[in-house]
């Protein structure tokens, strides 16, 4: 059972216009013309019904209402964004063609009957034996044949294009839009996620680490404590971000020289220093052992900035077996994670390009 109302309402358009142009037919071959002239009626009715057809698509066409205001945002208020819009010509041109067709029809209203009488003289004069004057009867059916067809394809037409085509406009248009949101959406992740990275690559190591005069598993420690009094004391904004980037940083140069770490106890931290010196661990020394315990750690970390050296390390940890497939566990997780990220941040292009089958709704 079909409960579609669109689509029951176009089956029993089809089957009456099928009737009607089957009993059309019919008259046309019971009509005593020769073989030439029943042709002839048949390739008018055709015409007179796609022109029907043509000019009810235009009348038809759904008007499309776009929105050209710049949506706010927090943090460039005054920068025009780029937006891509639905083409509306065809709209316009339907717009600007069924008020010159009302407009003229109008204006000429008294002419029509003798414009009327004009062609079905000509198709009467098809009817007929040559050098023989149309009868009475030829030119009526002339003028049937002419109204019915015209107003029957003007019928289909307009009513087609408001059951069928107006949704099919409407779902093609969305899709575009859509598929432009989401470009732009991935430009702007990828470009939050370029500038962390050329902050971290343009970072200099802090003078505390270049003199070298503590072990480095202090110095880790210390690290962790200033990345927590950082989180604390900073407003949240650029200058904290790349203050915590500079942290981060430096706990990336302290691993090489570590000689015992607990990477699987800094991953189970609560503490967020402490475990983001586990990212920076695996950032430096990726160990694909640990993927499990790393995807724990940054699904359940509850800074973003934590998250996204989580995925950083995420990255660096998948890059050592390119032609292994994570557990349909992990990817549960990861995907319960990604749904949750808001379109068009860092993180969320991120771990979107490393693991595509997550951009896919379940």
């Amino acid at each position: 059972m079909n409960d579609n109302p669109t689509n029951s309402s176009m089956g029993i358009l089809n089957w009456s216009l099928l009737i009607l142009v089957s009993l059309g037919v019919l008259i046309v071959l019971l009509f005593e013309v020769n073989f030439s002239s029943k042709a002839t009626v048949l390739l008018w009715m055709l015409a007179c019904l796609l022109s029907g057809t043509a000019i009810g698509f235009l009348f038809g066409i759904p008007k499309i209402l776009q929105n050209n205001q710049v949506p706010p945002s927090a943090t460039t208020p005054t920068t025009p964004v780029y937006q891509q819009q639905v083409n509306t010509n065809l709209t316009e041109i339907s717009d600007w063609l069924t008020k010159i067709i009302v407009g003229l029809g109008l204006v000429n209203l008294t002419k029509i009957p003798p414009y009327l009488s004009k062609i079905a003289s000509i198709l009467a004069t098809g009817l007929s034996q040559p050098a023989v004057t149309p009868s009475a009867l030829a030119f009526a059916f002339a003028c049937g044949i002419i109204v019915s067809y015209s107003i029957l394809g003007f019928l289909f037409g307009y009513i087609t294009t408001r059951l069928y085509l107006a949704g099919a406009f409407s779902e093609a248009d969305q899709r575009a839009l859509r598929i432009i949101a989401q470009k732009t959406e991935e430009a702007a992740g990828a470009a939050k996620s370029a500038l962390q990275k050329a902050e971290l690559a343009l970072i200099k190591p802090s003078d505390s680490l270049l003199q070298g005069n503590q072990p480095p598993e202090d110095q880790l420690q210390k690290l962790a404590e200033a990345y927590n009094e950082t989180r604390e004391k900073m407003s949240s904004g650029s200058l904290r971000t790349r203050k915590m980037t500079e942290i981060i940083k430096d706990m990336m140069n302290v691993v090489p020289s570590l000689t015992a770490f607990d990477i699987s106890q800094a991953l189970k931290e609560e503490d967020n220093g402490k475990r983001l010196a586990g990212y920076a661990y695996l950032y430096v020394k990726p160990d694909y052992q640990r993927l499990e315990e790393l995807v724990d750690a940054l699904t359940a970390d509850p800074t973003p900035f934590g998250q996204y050296w989580g995925i950083q390390a995420l990255s660096r940890v998948v890059e050592t077996q390119p032609n292994a497939k994570p557990q349909s566990t992990i990817l549960k997780k990861l995907k319960v994670y990604y749904d949750q990220l808001q379109k068009g941040i860092d993180r969320e292009y991120e771990l979107g390009k490393l693991f595509p089958e997550l951009k896919n709704k379940s």
